[in-house]
Order: C-alpha cells, then sequence, then structure tokens
C-alpha cells in the first residue's frame, strides 16, 4: 500500500518514508483500525442476528490533481458493480435524486468499487476498496451496503454538513426499513440525533 500520492496530490511526510516507516505506519494507523471496525461490524452482526446495513462515508475534492478536470456529481453513492445491481444502492440513489432535484447525484459516478485482487481492463477507472471488502464483501453482505462520497465544496462549514446530512439522513429514513436492516435502538438515536 503506498500512501504517498493519494488522487496525485504529494503529500511531503509519505513522500519521505521509507519502506520500513510506511510499514510501521499501516501497523500503528490502518491495521488496527481495520480491525476494530471488522470487530465492530462482526458483533453487530452477532448481537441483531442478521448482517448490519453498511455506509462508509467519504468526501472527496470536486478538482483533483491527478484528473483536474472539476467532478460534475456532487455526490457519489456507489458499491461493487462486479456482484450485479444492487437493490438497496439503486433505491437509496433514486429516493436522493428524488428528494434533492439541485444536488448531481451519482451512481457508481465518478467513482467505483472493486474486489482488491480484481483483473480489470485500463479503462476500469473503479477503486479496490480493502477497508469496505472486509466488512462487506468477506461476509457475504454486498448488497446490504453502499459508499457515500461527499463532494467537499458542499461541506464546508457546520451548517453546510448539518444540511447534507439532513438531506442523506431523510433518504435512508425513505426507505427503511431495509428489508435487513435492523432497527436503530432507542439509546443510540438520540446520539444520531442532528444538532
Amino acid at each position: 500500500m503506498h500512501c504517498a500520492t493519494p488522487d496525485g496530490t504529494e503529500i511531503p511526510l509519505n513522500k519521505i518514508l521509507s519502506d520500513e516507516q510506511r510499514t510501521a505506519r499501516l501497523a500503528r494507523f490502518y491495521f488496527p483500525v481495520l480491525s476494530a471496525m471488522n470487530g465492530f461490524v462482526a458483533e453487530v452482526a452477532r448481537q441483531a442476528g442478521t448482517e448490519p446495513f453498511v455506509i462508509s462515508m467519504h468526501s472527496y475534492a470536486r478538482t483533483q490533481r491527478e484528473n483536474p478536470t472539476p467532478k460534475n456529481e456532487d455526490i457519489c453513492v456507489f458499491g461493487y458493480p462486479e456482484f450485479g445491481t444492487s437493490p438497496n444502492l439503486e433505491r437509496f440513489v433514486e429516493q436522493l435524486r428524488l428528494e434533492n432535484p439541485g444536488l448531481r447525484i451519482g451512481n457508481n459516478k465518478p467513482f467505483s468499487a472493486c474486489t482488491p485482487g480484481l483483473r480489470r481492463s485500463e479503462q476500469d477507472n473503479r477503486m479496490p476498496c480493502p477497508v469496505t471488502f472486509y466488512n462487506v464483501v468477506k461476509r457475504d453482505n454486498v448488497f446490504n451496503h453502499f459508499v457515500l462520497e461527499i463532494c467537499q465544496d458542499l461541506i464546508g462549514t457546520q451548517d453546510a454538513q448539518r444540511r447534507i446530512s439532513g438531506r442523506l439522513v431523510q433518504a435512508l429514513a425513505a426507505l427503511s426499513p431495509l428489508p435487513s436492516l435492523p432497527r436503530v435502538p432507542d439509546r443510540l438515536k438520540a446520539s444520531m440525533a442532528l444538532r
């Protein structure tokens, strides 16, 4: 795993790392977080008696050094297309578009996932997703999952973050209950409420 130039932007402290230092950084930060997430998802599944619905959230810059053409999409929802169409992902994108006609919602665009190590053509721009792979694909839970990527220019302030999270919560609520989505305990709802 090489982290010196995500999205083509050179990160000076990553660039100067030796292989040993990079390995040490992965061992100290990346693998413990991945292990904790794997343990968390496994524990939720054990307590609920079913696989949980997993949403992985990230943000992205509209313009990236590696590809300076600005991304048109405001929000990207994606999954693992090599497994087929995900009904939950499709329903969420449809609902989000319906409720937010002023936002450009991408479906597996401009980003999309693929299983790490999957052979693909040079034109295939899907990204290997090791984090969600272990929490979703290896648990045979691929259709009970999607990734949300939000353009950073939509979440630059706390008010903007509240607006976007409110829109996402509203679209998710319209889909509830998802077929295999366990109900959120009341004690957790309070901690997730928008402030």
